[in-house]
């Protein structure tokens, strides 16, 4: 609570921490979009902090003004009367909020959304007035930081054109499902000569693109570093792709002056083949263990150019390791971690509002090779370079597609991005509740950063300064204002002329904004205060508790022999052996194999969530019931599927992922956790259900009962009367004791 003698932004800032969570959730319970609106402006206010700030008149009176109005929302229908008096309209709200007042709260807040549009739309209007007042409102006096980065601005590096991210996003699409392309204008004759079966496959190959800070051009090509690799990741095939630049970037920086030798390559290029649709497979089969450049031309596609070269590493088998393992069981020092960030956001400048940028990038899609020594050995230390998984088989749509009324910071790629950033300055992963719906996770997702930020300004660093200039680049990201307020153009060592008028909207959009709040100040970091080689690699070396905990040789999976089981990869081993099974019915094409078949009693599962529409999953959910309502029908298509909690979904993605051959069964046993203790009829409905008429071979429950229940006892022992089955229960807590003990002594 303010102390008395605060000011009235002090003040409503305070109110907005204890208010916009009710507000949002009466725009998510109502369906209203102007709460949304508001909620997520009382949520920017509540992230003020007003230390070192002297704030005007104008900005207090602002804050007067939204503190009343707010009051008045939360006394709703109560007229609360005209006077304006900061200090009792705080305390007024404060004692609102307490639990026994709680529930008026609620109601009020609701009310006044739903019957009356002036006293809302007055909110929403005074929450812009105020954030407009403290955008104009400087601190008075530059702090240590600020004197040190001063005067040492950078140039903004060389951008690629639009085309170039696009060109490879699609070329490496084609490609990694090893799909035939028809063009209608090739000629027959082409295949004549030799007749091959193409693989196809509906998997696509696992891909990542190399995160660099330096933009590598090559002959009038901007070169990136790809790895694929087959399904079972038994080898890694390094490919240098070159995508043409043409003759000048978005900002005409990159420049070729000899046309007659452009046109020249040109025509060499052209008179090379394209690649054969299989030919990541076929490149895969033969292990080359060298380097494959590859070029894009368009209207051809990607045409292979020799010679090969050879390799400066030698990458492990196996997935490798995600970021999010990596930074809690390597050593990083503060320019490793600075180098790291620098990388990622370089990269993630690079490639903003293109493709590449469909899937959201977290701590667990971002990967860390481990190498191989001349004798084919896993090296020691962790090589600090780090690749994006490209994931084509889920891919999602922008995120500028959601509600952004909805959500408390409108960017949400770029909310991702502040979390890396985060937990590489922290050492310590995140973990996002994924059960959530997607604007309640990224929603959560901002409140938890915005804390932790907290812990990063405070953390032991050997040089506060660069600690300092690392938070404000973490900072910039988690502020919504840093991208949607104007930035001035940054001066750069030269002006280029151009006669495009797009550029200026380009450098005056997000992807500047990114580039001057976020990539610079940790651009400063690495070129100024370190003065890193950019060819130069520095190696981790694992925490000694790790180390002496488990030593890692091999990320291929295996079955367990006795090692030490590390709980972060026991799901992506358990994938792997799963892709290899896949690998050896494939085999076997003329084989039939019976599916296993598994039946997930829980809360149900979503059937617009993006993992239930991948064709390849969507087909495995055979049947569904809904076991809460009075009228069920078994229903053979997923997209009839609900879940409103979220956690059966979970559940059913888990096994999706673990046991993607099988045959799966959704009953919907209980709406949420608090129906759970009235559902034991429903679940031995459900019980009989899986094992009798589905005749599932493994029934999975999640939940559990403080004590014995009849009616699923007898249903249990039904089903294991009849047939063979196994029952999985959950372990989770000691609630789940009865499900647990019922099935350890069977009858």
């Amino acid at each position: 609570m303010a102390p008395e003698g605060f000011s009235a932004c002090e003040r409503i800032a305070e109110v907005a921490k204890e208010v916009y969570g009710l507000v949002m959730a009466c725009g998510i319970r109502e369906r209203q979009q102007l709460a949304g609106k508001v909620g997520t402006r009382l949520g920017q206010i509540a992230q003020e902090s007003f230390v070192g700030y002297e704030l005007d008149d104008a900005a207090e009176e602002a804050a007067g003004n939204l503190l009343h109005t707010m009051l008045e929302i939360c006394m709703f229908p109560t007229p609360v009367g005209s006077q304006m008096i900061a200090e009792q309209d705080y305390m007024r709200v404060m004692t609102l909020l307490r639990p026994e007042n709680r529930s008026r709260l609620e109601k009020s807040i609701s009310l006044s959304f739903i019957t009356d549009t002036t006293l809302p739309s007055k909110a929403k209007e005074q929450c812009d007035m105020f954030l407009a007042k403290l955008s104009e409102d400087e601190p008075k006096q530059k702090n240590g930081l600020d004197q040190i980065t001063a005067g040492s601005t950078l140039p903004e590096p060389d951008d690629y054109p639009q085309h170039v991210s696009k060109n490879l996003f699609e070329a490496l699409h084609q490609h990694a499902f090893c799909h035939p392309i028809e063009r209608l204008h090739e000629k027959p004759r082409l295949n004549k000569s030799k007749k091959v079966t193409p693989r196809h496959h509906d998997f696509a190959h696992p891909i990542r693109l190399h995160l660099g800070a330096v933009p590598q051009i090559q002959s009038k090509h901007a070169q990136f570093e790809v790895v694929i690799s087959s399904k079972n990741m038994s080898y890694w095939q390094h490919l240098w792709l070159g995508i043409p630049i043409q003759t000048k970037s978005r900002r005409g920086a990159v420049k070729f002056a000899n046309i007659s030798s452009e046109e020249e390559e040109d025509r060499e290029v052209s008179t090379l083949k394209r690649i054969n649709s299989d030919y990541f497979c076929q490149v895969l089969e033969q292990q080359l263990f060298a380097k494959v450049n590859l070029n894009f031309v368009t209207g051809v596609g990607l045409v292979s150019l020799p010679p090969l070269a050879p390799l400066e590493r030698f990458l492990c088998p196996g997935q490798g390791l995600p970021l999010s393992l990596v930074i809690q069981s390597y050593k990083l020092t503060d320019k490793d971690k600075i180098v790291l960030a620098h990388a990622i956001a370089h990269s993630f400048w690079q490639f903003y509002e293109s493709d590449l940028m469909r899937n959201r990038w977290t701590s667990d899609n971002i990967w860390f090779m481990r190498e191989l020594d001349h004798q084919q050995s896993p090296k020691d230390q962790l090589a600090l370079r780090v690749y994006m998984s490209l994931d084509f088989e889920d891919l999602q749509r922008n995120s500028e597609d959601e509600d952004k009324s909805m959500l408390t910071h409108p960017f949400p790629h770029i909310l991702c991005l502040g979390l890396i950033l985060l937990q590489i300055g922290l050492a310590r992963p995140y973990r996002s509740m994924v059960h959530l719906p997607l604007i309640s996770r990224l929603n959560r997702d901002h409140g938890a950063a915005s804390q932790l930020l907290g812990e990063l300004e405070k953390a032991q660093w050997a040089r506060s300064t660069h600690r300092d200039i690392f938070a404000r680049a973490v900072a910039n990201c988690l502020d919504p204002r840093t991208f949607t307020t104007s930035t001035p153009r940054p001066k750069t060592t030269k002006s280029l002329p151009t006669d495009d008028p797009a550029i200026d909207t380009v450098e005056d959009g997000i992807r500047r904004k990114v580039y001057i709040g976020i990539v610079e100040p940790l651009s400063k970091l690495v070129n100024i205060a370190f003065k890193t080689d950019a060819k130069y690699v520095s190696y981790l070396a694992r925490c000694k508790e790790v180390e002496s905990h488990n030593k890692l040789h091999s990320q291929v999976a295996s079955f367990h022999t006795g090692k030490t089981i590390v709980p972060e990869e026991w799901l992506d081993n358990l994938k792997h052996i799963s892709m290899h099974i896949v690998n050896l019915r494939e085999e076997k094409p003329d084989h039939y194999f019976k599916p296993v078949k598994i039946a997930i009693l829980d809360t149900g599962c979503d059937a617009d969530l993006p993992f239930c529409k991948i064709p390849s999953r969507k087909k495995s959910i055979r049947a569904w019931k809904d076991f809460t309502t009075d009228k069920s029908e078994d229903m053979s298509e997923a997209n009839c599927m609900e879940d409103q909690y979220g956690h059966g979904s979970l559940m059913t993605r888990l096994v999706m992922e673990a046991a993607p051959l099988a045959h799966i069964y959704v009953a919907r046993v209980a709406k949420n956790t608090d129906e759970l203790e009235y559902s034991s009829d429903q679940i031995a409905q459900a019980i009989r259900w899986a094992g009798l008429e589905v005749e599932s071979d493994i029934i999975s429950m999640s939940f559990g009962f403080p004590q014995d229940d009849d009616a699923i006892s007898t249903a249990i022992e039904d089903v294991e009367r009849s047939r063979d089955i196994i029952f999985l229960a959950s372990a989770e807590d000691g609630r789940a004791r009865y499900i647990r003990g019922q099935l350890a002594n069977p009858p």
